[in-house]
Formats: C-alpha cells, sequence, structure tokens
C-alpha cells in the first residue's frame, strides 16, 4: 500500500486569500496506480457548504471557480469529464491561525517588526480517488499563509499548482 499525506485540518486560501505568498505543494499518490491510461473523471458529489468554512463568503461562487478551474487544467492535460470516469474527484477546506512572533525582541528599543504577527495559514486538498474501488490514489495539497479578502483572486493560482503534479512521474 502507500502512505499517504494526513491532514487533520485541511485549510484554504479560497476562502480568505494568499496573493504575494507563496505556496507549498505536497502529493502522495499509490504507488501501484498505472495512471498512464487514464484520462477520464468526475466530480464527486460534494456540497460547498460542507466543504468550505462557515466563515466563507458565496461558497457556491468558491465551489465553481475551484472546479472550473479544475477543469481547464485538466482538459490542458488530456482529460475529460465523463459519467464513466477512471477518476472521480472531490477536495477539501478549511482556514486556520498562525502566530508568528520574531524570537529575540530588543530589550532597549521597541521595533514594531518584533511583535507577533497573527494571520490566517490554509491547505487546499485535491483527491482523485479510483472511481472501480472509490479508494484515494492521488492526493495534492498546497498550503499558504493567508489574508483576509484576497482570496478569490488566488484560487486559480493554487488550483493550478496542485494540479501541475498531476498525473505523478512514476
Amino acid at each position: 500500500m502507500y502512505r499517504m499525506i494526513t491532514c487533520s485540518i485541511l485549510v484554504a486560501t479560497l476562502s480568505i486569500g494568499c496573493a504575494g505568498r507563496q505556496i507549498d505543494v505536497l502529493t502522495n499518490f499509490d504507488r501501484a496506480t498505472d495512471f498512464s491510461g487514464a484520462k477520464t473523471y468526475k466530480w464527486a458529489d460534494i456540497s460547498p457548504k460542507e466543504v468550505f468554512p462557515v466563515e466563507a463568503q458565496s461558497p457556491e461562487e468558491l465551489h465553481r471557480l475551484v472546479q472550473a478551474t479544475a477543469d481547464q487544467e485538466l482538459r490542458d492535460k488530456g482529460f475529460e469529464l465523463s459519467d464513466q470516469p477512471h477518476y472521480v474527484l472531490t477536495y477539501a477546506v478549511t482556514v486556520g491561525q498562525r502566530i508568528e512572533s520574531n524570537p529575540q525582541p530588543s530589550t532597549t528599543d521597541w521595533n514594531p517588526t518584533q511583535d507577533p504577527t497573527e494571520y490566517g495559514s490554509g491547505v487546499l486538498a485535491i483527491d482523485f480517488l479510483d472511481a472501480a474501488t472509490n479508494t484515494r490514489v492521488w492526493r495534492g495539497a498546497a498550503m499558504t499563509d493567508i489574508k483576509k479578502g484576497e482570496g478569490r483572486k488566488t484560487v486559480p493560482a493554487v488550483v493550478i499548482k496542485i494540479l501541475a503534479e498531476f498525473p505523478p512521474r512514476q
């Protein structure tokens, strides 16, 4: 079998944003799966309200944006939507907060760059399931720092960066 990346909390750039920030991508896949011949997929039946955090504005719009961007990327790679797919696609989204602090604050002078900074952190995970067995065969997850209000314009970049790793090089 294969070792899957486990994320107890999936955080997303989609509802809050990540403009100008680094996007780190991690992927993992079932090494026993032959990805060379499978070129069809469909989306799992998922509700945007189940995928996006409660604070996300217009989850339906974000859902369409994720899927439309992924559809275009996959189409560019020769994949097509099908009622009899090789893969079923799904994704997960949540948000979280992090605090960054400079470890050596000055004891003599106040410096605003040494104050702790609170910011969001996010991950979008896209899963490809084998349609015949309903088992995950590939996962791509993008993680980034996020700023409130910048999410919608960064969704395509995040999805594109994740799918740049699919299909995996074996």
